[in-house]
This record gives C-alpha cells, structure tokens and sequence, in this order.
C-alpha cells in the first residue's frame, strides 16, 4: 500500500508537470483574412495593407505609404484564433516573441536610414488593446532592403500599457491580467515629420509566439513531492526482507 502511494503521488507530480506545456503560434504566410486591422495615423496618409511574395522568404504582410504631410503610423493586426485561455493552461507567465521587420523609407525619392525598429507585441482583452514596445538598432541608408530579426524573452504583463488606437497613447500605469483570456497581435510604425514628399514600405515575416504557463517549471511545492517520493521509493528497496518460521 505504501509503494502504491509513491507511485501515485510521482504521478500526481507528472500531471502538474505536464499540464503546463507552453503554447506556440507562428504565421509566416500572412492571410489578411486571418486577421483584424487598427490603424493610427496623425494625418491623412495614402497607404495599403497588401499580403507579399516578398517575404522572409515567401509571403509576408506590407504596409505602405506616401505623402506630404507629416508620416506617423501604427499599423496593427490581430488574431483572434491566436489566443490563451488560462482556464485550461493556467495563469499567462510570460512571452517570448519574435518577428522579422523590413523597412524600407525615401524622402523627395531620397532614400533614408532607419533610425531604430520596434517590436510592437499586443494584447487584447476584455475589449481593450495593450501594447510592449522593445526598441533596437536601426539601419544606415543604402542598407534597409534586408529583413531583421527582432526578439523578446519572457514579456509579462507590466510590459503591457492600455493602448488608444485613436490617439496614440500608451498608459504604462494600466496592465492586462494574465490569469483571463486574450489573444494576440503584433504592430508597425512609421513617423517622419521633415517637409518633404515621404513614402515608404514595412513588411513582417515569420510571427512567432510562445505564451508560457506560470506553472510551466514544478513549483516548488511539486518538486518537494518527488523528492519525497523518491526518497520514500529508494527506502523501501533497500529495507531489508524479512523471514518467517516455517
């Protein structure tokens, strides 16, 4: 009866363990109709949101635009179906993304450096959109026409602030919670407020999402568990057997 308790309690430690897997979405094709669009822009702008064979390789999502007054745009897209339901995974832990931006800009058919690419990663929730914004190294003029790879490891959910698709402001002070449901989505940006006739292309390639369980590694009330199992099955081999009179 006691060996029957260990091995009930190592399995009891193996289905905590095992329910906690981690979640991975990724899209490198980029149908449009997978997806909802918001879009900021502070000025009216001529511009599309095209699926392109001109991705990293194969298809990808490009956004472009072209005028003459000041250039400042948050294109973003949202799917549904790329979601995490915390009644069935547990509590939301943390998220790693990565995403391939291109970013191609030209002033008077000039072209221009990229000063710096964003990682826009969004959540929505309770019909409210969050946003994390990670910034890294831009690109020197005669340089963009190349996709980079931009990362993020573990976004919890003080990364995220409200997001006003309307005014473009992001209010740190306000997070989503991680222990309800939400679904995913990812941004672009491009500004450029210098007179001039401004166009332009971004493109993203090979989303990839993976949204970890709080659980995902035993806590340690779990990993307490198997080592008194263990301990308990490692006695009972070497209790010595015992004889009886015949």
């Amino acid at each position: 009866m006691k060996t029957h308790g260990l091995f009930h309690a190592i399995f009891l430690c193996a289905s905590l363990s095992a329910q906690a897997a981690p979640i991975v979405y990724s899209d490198s094709t980029f149908d449009l109709d997978d997806y909802t669009q918001q879009r900021y822009q502070a000025f009216p702008v001529l511009g599309t949101v095209v699926q392109t064979a001109q991705g990293n390789p194969g298809t990808a999502v490009e956004v472009s635009y072209a005028s003459n007054d000041t250039v400042d745009i948050v294109q973003g897209l949202f799917r549904g179906d790329f979601s995490y339901n915390p009644v069935i995974s547990g509590a939301l832990g943390g998220i790693d993304v990565s995403l391939d931006r291109y970013f191609s800009p030209a002033r008077d058919g000039v072209a221009l450096g990229v000063g710096s690419f964003t990682l826009r990663t969004f959540v929505v929730q309770g019909g409210q959109v969050y946003q994390a914004v990670q910034t890294f190294a831009g690109l020197p003029a005669g340089s963009t026409d190349q996709y980079v790879t931009l990362t993020a490891a573990n976004l919890g959910a003080a990364d995220f602030g409200l997001y006003d698709f309307s005014t473009n402001v992001l209010d740190m002070s306000i997070n989503p919670d991680f222990a309800q449901a939400l679904y995913f989505g990812f941004g672009m940006r491009a500004s450029d407020n210098v007179a001039g006739f401004k166009e332009g292309t971004l493109r993203a390639d090979n989303w990839h999402l993976t949204l970890n369980p709080a659980n995902s590694v035993p806590e340690p009330g779990t990993l307490a568990l198997w080592a008194i199992a263990a301990v308990g099955l490692l006695a009972l081999r070497r209790r010595p057997a015992t004889t009886r009179a015949a």
